[in-house]
């Protein structure tokens, strides 16, 4: 006899033990009756893990390292797969413990993208502007931050990110520029030396 699984909250019987088993007493309490059957179903075909992705020829990205700065966007390698941070407000899971891509709770912040091999040929280095400008104001934790505004922070310059991110510029210590979720309100412009000119 076929027995189908009642839909919540009576299907929480079907794994209530042997007095709620199909064709018990309480059977009914969580199980329909479907009808009768002979023989077996046969079985589907194997998954194919796929063969080729958008990094197939192109190589890895750096490979994630919890606690790392993410950012919305990112991508990183992890056990031969890319995945790619995901927008906020989830990317606050992106740098944390526990939230690693491709493990359960992955999924909280990193979205799979496919397979790669190698390593990412690297870009040119970033060239700097000798008659740019010193650092921002200090970080302050006492001063109300805006979207835009920018802060310096052991000689690396921090920008506010937009509403609705911006508003973690505000959020006390725990989200301060450099902190662990830094990057939940700020974006990591760069370093800075000396004091910009009034």
């Amino acid at each position: 006899v076929v027995y189908k699984c009642r839909n919540y909250p009576e299907g929480g019987y079907c794994n209530a033990g042997p007095n709620f088993a199909p064709g018990s007493t309480n059977s009914a309490m969580g199980w329909i009756k479907v009808g009768s059957c002979d023989g077996t179903i046969a079985p589907t075909a194997s998954p194919v893990a796929p063969t080729a992705s958008q990094f197939e020829g192109k190589g890895c990205p750096q490979a994630y390292a919890v606690g790392g700065d993410y950012s919305a966007g990112d991508k990183v390698e992890y056990k031969g797969r890319v995945y790619e941070c995901k927008q906020w407000p989830y990317s606050g899971f992106c740098g944390q413990a526990n939230y690693e891509p491709g493990t359960t709770y992955g999924n909280m912040g990193w979205n799979p993208l496919g397979w790669c091999d190698g390593t990412i040929k690297p870009t040119a280095a970033p060239t700097i502007d000798p008659n740019a400008p010193g650092c921002p104001p200090v970080y302050d934790p006492s001063v109300v931050y805006q979207s835009g505004m920018n802060v310096e922070k052991d000689s690396v310059v921090y920008k506010c990110r937009n509403y609705p991110e911006g508003g973690y510029c505000n959020a006390g210590p725990n989200f301060a520029p450099g902190s662990t979720n830094s990057a939940m309100g700020w974006i990591k412009v760069g370093s800075c030396d000396g004091t910009i000119a009034p």
